[in-house]
């Protein structure tokens, strides 16, 4: 018996009416038992859990804990292997850029009379280990001639395999040039969502916490859910800790009268109570709780388990503050208010006086420890003004601030960033060598950030940076001397390791030295990303000559093949940040890379073929995309947005 209408159903009571749910009342059945469930997502949801603590409110979830043929197995309650926090949604909806209701069929199949695989995800699901989004092949738009690109197959110099997926999904970077602060632009999951501790407002105050729609790929749901609770009740912070903040924050306050009182423009005043009410002892706790949660991952340049409150700098604290305050929405739009004057009190710092840069660069000697708490101030306010400031603070920064940033950097000396060679390591003293060489590399990540998205001349040159490589990551996070001991056992010598300057170099050559190449293979994911992201700069003056030689792309087209069997081979080895809810921003590297060759394949395309390709991207809104590369130093970041997007939605030609 059949319906005589074609019709679709997006509700279990519908099909209830017509008797569907009859045909088949429980086809999912438990693997260890004759126990039977009705639906799938039952079933899909359970076998895609990250990890047998997280609680999922299903039947079969909950059968599980219990089931006695499970235990007489002494199995495990099934988990998944990491997707990369990516959506799960149907092969025809990732084709066509739909959202997915994951049901099979899903609606938007079901409404189109289509076929509804996940053949997509089953792949992603079997090869993907580490929390880095899987790449996936793009589908190729009507009359879009798909070309297949033979990378040095036969090189048996370097012995190359280029991953098939050449042009992988740029979902983070798609996200990325879209976003409108820091922690929409950083704190991105994968599958169209960003967290905010606001987001869990209203079901709390129902005293119902429930997952949204697509928690099954989202366990950082559960962990902000825990994390809101502890940063906002009490932060029972100690008597001494309080005064500590409260004499910092007022000697900024001082120092911010003194200019303000000396102002004749009258911008940036702010009230001695508002400065205080937002720098007060609870908020401040409230803002380094999350400062070390949800943005210390991206930008690893402080040492969490040496920091002392009393040894920090105001400036570096009021920083750190005003960082944690922009992960919360409920204090972003406080923080905003407060940019401005914590930047002049930074840049009026006196390290930044001519005097001062000339002194450095007349002095050999490795900068003290407040002289680089105020660098590493430097570097979150860029950041700060570059993502949540006003747009005359952002083209302040790009323009002119910075330019005085890295003139302090050069006169310390980069080549000052390495660690001393000592049979007997000392704790502290490597802790802080590694602190130089990671803020001085965070702000040559800054300046390629600039090249890349902005169009900008690059203020550091890759000749000039030679600084170590950073150290793993957990001989950095080590919390005690005993753990920094056993991790630097673990990792081998860390000293006459090559620069980073040798590693680009090596990746180019025609001829490189296979210890440089054997050596890169086993580096750490932040070290790859910062030399994924140092091709930029190489790409940005090769394109940008009056006459740019075609055979010139070559070097830079074998280094990001090389760097790509790098990171694959590096990717697989690690797992500091597999179990991570945080994304870290430097496991997004493939996508810097592919974005690096997307430049370079792109190169060729005359302004005419430029607007073929344009009129193929869904939404469009800039036919002169292609002229814009020729504005430099912009403050938008419309330029490489709409590159990403030709990206997805073609096939480029790389021959």
């Amino acid at each position: 018996m059949r319906c005589d209408f074609t019709l679709v159903f997006t509700h279990d009571a519908r099909f209830t009416k017509f008797g569907v749910r009859d045909i088949d009342d429980k086809p999912y059945s438990c693997q260890y038992c004759s126990s039977c469930y009705k639906r799938r997502s039952v079933l899909s949801s359970s076998l895609n859990a990250p990890s047998p603590d997280n609680c999922f409110s299903d039947a079969l979830r909950r059968h599980w804990q219990t089931c006695a043929g499970r235990i007489a197995a002494g199995d495990e309650i099934p988990r998944r292997t990491p997707s990369g926090k990516r959506k799960q949604v149907c092969d025809s909806c990732t084709s066509r850029k739909r959202a997915c209701s994951t049901g099979l069929p899903c609606s938007e199949c079901a409404t189109r009379g289509g076929e509804c695989t996940y053949y997509g995800v089953q792949r992603a699901s079997r090869g993907g280990t580490c929390a880095e989004p899987q790449a996936q092949p793009l589908a190729l738009q009507p009359g879009v001639e798909s070309r297949v690109d033979e990378c040095h197959a036969g090189d048996e110099e370097s012995n190359l395999r280029v991953p098939p997926s050449r042009y992988p999904r740029l979902d983070f970077l798609i996200n990325f040039t879209g976003a409108t602060g820091l922690n929409e632009a950083y704190n991105y999951n994968g599958c169209d969502k960003v967290f905010s501790l606001a987001d869990t407002d209203a079901t709390e105050a129902s005293g119902d916490i429930r997952c949204c729609e697509n928690s099954a790929s989202n366990p950082f749901i559960s962990y902000l859910d825990d994390l809101e609770t502890a940063l906002y009740g009490d932060p029972n912070t100690s008597t001494v800790q309080e005064e500590i903040m409260s004499e910092k924050m007022m000697s900024l306050w001082n120092a911010l009268q003194f200019q303000q009182d000396s102002s004749t423009h009258g911008q940036n005043h702010i009230s001695v109570h508002e400065w205080l009410s937002f720098f007060s002892p609870a908020s401040l706790t409230r803002y380094l709780s999350l400062f070390w949660d949800r943005w210390h991952r991206h930008c690893p340049i402080l040492h969490k388990a040496t920091f002392e409150l009393n040894d920090c700098s105001p400036l570096l604290l009021a920083t750190m503050a005003l960082m944690g305050a922009c992960m919360s929405s409920r204090d972003q739009h406080a923080a905003r208010e407060m940019l401005d004057a914590v930047e002049e009190l930074v840049f009026s710092n006196s390290l930044f006086s001519e005097s001062s840069i000339l002194r450095l660069k007349n002095k050999d000697q490795f900068p003290s420890r407040e002289q680089l708490q105020i660098l590493q101030a430097t570097c979150f306010m860029c950041l700060l003004q570059k993502w949540e400031g006003s747009p005359e603070a952002k083209l302040r920064i790009q323009r002119q601030r910075f330019t005085t940033f890295v003139a302090v950097v050069r006169a310390i000396g980069l080549s000052k960033a390495r660690h001393q060679s000592k049979s007997d390591v000392d704790w502290k003293s490597y802790i802080m060598e590694e602190e130089l060489i990671r803020t001085f590399n965070h702000v040559f990540l800054l300046d390629s950030a600039f090249v890349i998205f902005h169009n900008s001349v690059p203020r550091m040159v890759l000749q000039e940076m030679t600084i170590d490589l950073t150290c793993a990551e957990d001989i950095f996070q080590a919390s005690s001397r005993e753990e920094f001991s056993n991790a630097l056992k673990l990792h081998g010598s860390q000293f006459n390791r090559p620069l980073l300057t040798e590693c680009v170099r090596n990746l180019c050559a025609e001829t490189p030295d296979p210890a440089v190449i054997v050596a890169l293979h086993k580096e750490s994911p932040l070290n790859l990303f910062t030399i994924a992201t140092a091709t930029h700069g190489l790409i940005f003056h090769q394109l940008r000559a009056f006459a740019p030689l075609s055979l010139a792309t070559a070097p830079l087209k074998l280094a990001l093949d090389r760097w790509e069997v790098a990171w694959e081979s590096s990717i697989e080895k690690r797992n500091d940040f597999k179990s991570s809810e945080i994304v870290p921003f430097f496991l997004r590297a493939r996508e810097f890379a592919t974005l690096a060759r997307a430049y370079i394949d792109t190169s060729h395309l005359s302004p005419e073929d430029w607007k073929q390709v344009v009129k193929n991207i869904p939404g469009h809104t800039q036919p002169e995309m292609r002229e814009g590369l020729a504005t430099f130093d912009q403050t938008s970041m419309d330029q490489v947005a709409g590159l990403i997007r030709a990206v997805e939605v073609m096939k480029l030609d790389s021959n």
